[in-house]
């Protein structure tokens, strides 16, 4: 490592040719101050992941001498057209005594004086980089890798246990990228590090093109893209998905957390819902959910999901029912008023058993199979406007909804839904009608990705 003075000179000097926006700067930190040895960054088109990462790249040669750092793009063509061009523009910012050499457009080398040396190339070159000594090394556009180039240069990693960042926007199915992403998030080690960043966290990108793009797609019926593409959000069931939008992050909360904060002391003025969809043979599938009539917010509090027909009887399930309605709204009778106890028409025995063995009321619901798509084009409106609060005691119905595909015709398929369709029955017996909440325009910034003069906001020391 430099001593103090040089390092600061180092840094200055990079300082002055570049700077990054502030959700660059969350990848920076991981990297130089956390000390993360595997950065996973999945974003959106125009994030500005070329240039965050070839600022990695060059700060790390930069910075510490004697370095083998490697920055690989899917292909080199590629690589050399887009990474190539803009590292030399940085370059060419830099005080010229640090540089030593500047490779031609064949070997993609720049040589630093304190001995470090970036590589450029492309995965397609995958025999070439076995067996490489490396103490850096970027992966740009994951997704488009050629999945034996990861599986030869890995173990490369391991002399030094050197760092690697990887980022690019989501693919449309489960692969390679996926597998190490889930890695990372799962920080089993502690030394990963995992982040989705959508394309509006950069300040410069125009908020009305996002949202007349997001609206393109949504009429496209390709919303699933407008997640990937722009959200950064890796979408189940790829491009047959038909909730693109479910995010766990965003729509499941830890059940106590959502109690405290928006049911236990708004309990007496929200409507109270037990939604059933009964079956005897196959599985009974149930919802506890409260809807708040003035913000018109749906709160999915519990589920009972069971299967065979040993435990989908009338005198197993109500007890379970009625058990998690007094959890969820303590001291308030189940069997009363307060509560709004529905069920799928086509099920008349069960409404006929639990009246009989327990004296309770279900009111049926008016099911239409042609209805059903206009049921779950509302349950994506809830989600899309956050106006859906999941419980995280409702797993089935975060899996049911996360693995909800169309079929090969791209119809919605009428299987493994039954608490999907319990939610479509809540929203039915609630006569809910969605009418979206104007969202303010983002504040705007001036923070950029690119020189400090034409950013006078930023403090010198970041990083």
């Amino acid at each position: 490592m430099a001593v103090a003075e040089d390092y600061a000179e180092r840094i200055a000097s990079l300082n002055n040719i570049w700077m990054p926006h502030a959700g660059q700067m969350s990848i920076g930190k991981a990297l130089f101050n956390d000390g993360k040895k595997r950065v996973f960054v999945q974003c959106g088109r125009k994030f500005g992941k070329s240039e965050i990462a070839i600022y990695c790249v060059l700060r790390w040669a930069f910075m510490n001498p004697g370095q083998e750092c490697y920055y690989i793009g899917p292909y080199r063509k590629q690589t050399k057209r887009i990474a190539w061009r803009r590292l030399k523009r940085m370059i060419a910012q830099l005080p010229k005594k640090y540089i030593k050499r500047i490779g031609n457009n064949n070997d993609l080398e720049i040589e630093f004086e304190n001995g470090s040396i970036i590589y450029l190339d492309g995965s397609d070159n995958a025999e070439s980089d076995r067996g490489l000594s490396v103490d850096f090394l970027v992966y740009e556009e994951f997704k488009d890798f050629k999945p034996e180039y990861h599986v030869g240069m890995e173990p490369n990693l391991a002399i030094v246990d050197a760092p690697l960042l990887i980022i690019g926007t989501p693919p449309d199915h489960e692969c390679q990228y996926t597998e190490i992403a889930d890695s990372c998030k799962a920080n089993v080690s502690g030394t990963d590090f995992w982040i989705s960043l959508p394309s509006a966290t950069n300040p410069h990108i125009s908020h009305a093109y996002l949202e007349r793009k997001q609206e393109e797609l949504k009429e496209k019926g390709e919303h699933d893209v407008w997640m990937r593409e722009y959200m950064g959000v890796f979408v189940k069931g790829g491009s047959g998905s038909i909730f693109p939008m479910l995010d766990k992050s965003k729509h499941v909360y830890d059940h106590d957390l959502l109690h405290r904060l928006h049911i236990r002391k708004d309990a007496s003025k929200l409507q109270w819902y037990c939604v059933v969809d009964p079956g005897s043979a196959t599985a009974f599938a149930g919802l506890i959910a409260a809807i708040d009539p003035y913000n018109r917010n749906i709160y999915l509090l519990d589920e009972v999901y069971e299967s065979g027909a040993d435990s989908t009887s009338t005198g197993i399930i109500w007890p379970k029912l009625q058990s998690k309605m007094l959890d969820v709204n303590p001291g308030v009778d189940p069997k009363g008023d307060t509560w709004q106890r529905v069920y799928d028409q086509a099920a008349l025995w069960f409404m006929a058993e639990v009246y009989s063995q327990f004296q309770v009321s279900f009111y049926r619901t008016n099911k239409v199979d042609s209805n059903k798509e206009d049921g779950i084009s509302l349950i994506k409106d809830l989600l899309l406007h956050k106006r859906l609060f999941i419980s995280d005691r409702c797993e089935n119905l975060y899996k049911e909804m996360e693995g909800y595909i169309k079929d090969s015709k791209g119809k919605v398929p009428k299987k493994n839904d039954h608490l999907i369709d319990s939610l479509r029955y809540l929203l039915w017996a609630d006569s809910y009608e969605f009418i979206p909440i104007s969202i303010p325009e983002k504040e705007t910034s001036n923070r950029r990705g690119y020189s400090i003069h034409k950013d006078p906001t930023l403090d010198d020391d970041i990083w």
